[in-house]
């Protein structure tokens, strides 16, 4: 494979060394978070060209530095978490980045949104994990906290799970646009009883997992209620990643590098836990 270097960055400080960074997932937007021994810790963002928002008053700490960027799935919205607990968000159109007051007094290690945005979820060093809600008018509101004592490695949120008569009804209509006839006929003729067999979908899950550093994994739901729902043991290997089943409540588990699939009787979502060398499931159906 070859790589080639397309646009090379420019920093308002040419001193600053880049410690993390953040695509959009749609927008031609990225963030770094930088530090300097003059200005200390910043944030800039830069369109797709490499060159730095001009228009915006980028925040400078001179004794902190951001640990955690984020942005908003489907808006322009970019979210910071710094060394000292502050978190700091910037809006498409304006020039200042907003501050946020929050219970958050240590580094803030994760910074997360949920599917559409509708819940963000921040965890600190000491292992205080909030939510917050994320209304229409850009402001953030304090949901609930939880002081689990242990540093978060990982969060991972529920999806959206389609059923499989709303996949049907979309495979149908696909059939009928490219020309199939008895694609059209079955979609013209389905009926509302029938097509309301299929489960109906949450359209931005706020329930999310958390696995902390000491392989404990809670399930943290939308009204902000906390429950442990497994913990590795201590001889076993380290949760590096937790990955939610897009689809179907079918799973693959992996051990020493052989890999196996085996089916699952339980409708319910599930999510993977992939340690050093094992892949485990969980159940999501709380």
């Amino acid at each position: 494979m070859t790589l080639y270097f397309d646009t090379k960055i420019e920093f308002l400080d040419v001193d600053a060394v880049s410690t993390i960074s953040s695509w959009h997932p749609n927008e031609p937007l990225f963030a770094v978070a930088s530090y300097s021994q003059e200005r200390g810790g910043s944030v800039t963002i830069f369109a797709d060209t490499g060159e730095p928002q001009r228009d915006v008053t980028y925040p400078v700490h001179a004794t902190s530095q951001a640990t955690a960027l984020c942005w908003h799935p489907e808006k322009a919205l970019l979210a910071t978490g710094w060394e000292h607990g502050e978190i700091h968000v910037w809006f498409a159109g304006h020039r200042e980045f907003a501050s946020v007051s929050g219970p958050h007094k240590a580094a803030i290690v994760l910074l997360e949104f949920s599917e559409q945005g509708g819940r963000m979820v921040t965890a600190d060093a000491m292992g205080l994990v909030t939510g917050w809600r994320c209304d229409g008018q850009y402001q953030f509101l304090t949901m609930f906290s939880h002081d689990l004592r242990e540093v978060l490695l990982l969060i991972c949120f529920r999806r959206t799970v389609e059923s499989e008569v709303r996949e049907e009804m979309a495979n149908l209509a696909k059939a009928a646009v490219a020309g199939d006839e008895n694609a059209l006929d079955t979609l013209t003729n389905w009926r509302p009883r029938t097509a309301a067999r299929g489960h109906s979908t949450v359209r931005d899950n706020h329930c999310f997992y958390a696995c902390t550093q000491g392989g404990v994994v809670y399930y943290i739901n939308q009204g902000g209620s906390c429950s442990e729902v497994t913990k590795s043991g201590p001889h076993q290997p380290a949760i590096v990643q937790m990955l939610w089943h897009p689809k179907k409540a079918g799973i693959r588990t992996s051990d020493s590098l052989s890999t196996c699939r085996q089916p699952i009787t339980c409708a319910t979502p599930l999510f993977s836990l992939m340690l050093a060398n094992s892949i485990y499931i969980v159940d999501g159906n709380t």
